[in-house]
C-alpha cells in the first residue's frame, strides 16, 4: 500500500473520503449505478460490491478512476468475492437465527444466552465493515483468512469501527431523506471503508513493525 497517511480519525477520514469522491464524481456516479444494477442481478451482487472497493482503493492510491477498472476487478474478484460473501452470509444467518431462537425461550438463563448472541452479532457487524476492504487491500486470497483479518482489525480498533458505523448510519439515513444521494452512496461507502481499513492497517504496522530479517547478515 502507498505510504501516505491521513491519520486514523474516523470523522476526518469521512471528510477525506468525500474529497476523493468529489475529485472523480462523475465516474463514481456511473460506478455506483453499475453496483446497484449488479446488486439487482443477484449473481453479480458481491463481485460488483468488491469491484467498487477495488476502484476506491485505486482512487485512494492516487490513480484516475475509470469504468474499465471496475470491469477488470469484477472478473478478477468474482470467485473470491462470492467465497467471502458466502462466509459473511452464513455467519450472519447463524448469529441472527440464534438470537431469534434463544430470544423466544422462557427463563432467565435463556435471556443471558440471548444477550451473549446479541453481543456476538453486534461485534460481527463491526467485523463486517472491513470484509470487503480487506478483500482488495490484502494479497491474501484465502476467504476465511480475509474474514479473520477483518475480525482482528475490528478487535484492535473497536472505537474507530464503532464511530465509523455510526457515521455510515447517518449517511444511509441521509440517502433515504435525499434519494439523489443514492447515486453516490455506494461509492462513498466503498471509499470510506477502504480508506479507514487502509489507515488502520498502516497505523498497526507502524506500531508493531515486523522483526528485522537477519538471515542475510549472518544473524542466528
Amino acid at each position: 500500500m502507498h505510504g501516505e497517511t491521513w491519520g486514523t480519525h474516523p470523522l476526518r477520514l469521512a471528510w477525506r473520503a468525500l474529497r476523493l469522491l468529489y475529485d472523480d464524481l462523475f465516474p463514481f456516479v456511473g460506478l455506483s449505478l453499475l453496483t446497484w444494477a449488479g446488486g439487482l442481478s443477484i449473481v453479480l451482487a458481491w463481485p460488483a460490491w468488491i469491484a467498487l472497493h477495488e476502484v476506491a482503493r485505486l482512487a485512494i492510491e492516487g490513480y484516475a478512476v475509470h469504468s474499465r477498472h471496475w470491469r477488470t476487478a469484477l472478473r478478477t474478484y468474482f470467485t473470491r468475492a462470492w467465497a467471502v460473501g458466502g462466509i459473511t452470509l452464513i455467519v450472519t444467518a447463524v448469529l441472527v437465527s440464534n438470537v431469534f431462537f434463544y430470544g423466544r425461550q422462557e427463563g432467565t438463563l435463556w435471556q443471558y444466552v440471548t444477550v451473549f448472541w446479541l453481543w456476538l452479532l453486534a461485534f460481527w457487524a463491526l467485523t463486517a465493515l472491513y470484509v470487503a476492504p480487506m478483500t482488495v487491500l490484502q494479497e491474501e486470497t484465502r476467504p476465511w483468512h480475509l474474514v479473520r483479518n477483518a475480525f482482528y482489525l475490528a478487535a484492535l480498533r473497536p472505537l474507530h469501527t464503532l464511530v465509523a458505523i455510526i457515521w455510515l448510519t447517518v449517511v444511509q439515513v441521509l440517502s433515504l431523506i435525499i434519494p439523489l444521494l443514492l447515486l453516490v452512496t455506494p461509492a462513498y461507502v466503498a471509499i470510506y471503508t477502504t480508506l479507514l481499513a487502509r489507515q488502520l492497517i498502516l497505523d498497526i504496522q507502524r506500531q508493531h513493525p515486523p522483526p528485522p530479517d537477519t538471515s542475510e547478515n549472518g544473524g542466528t
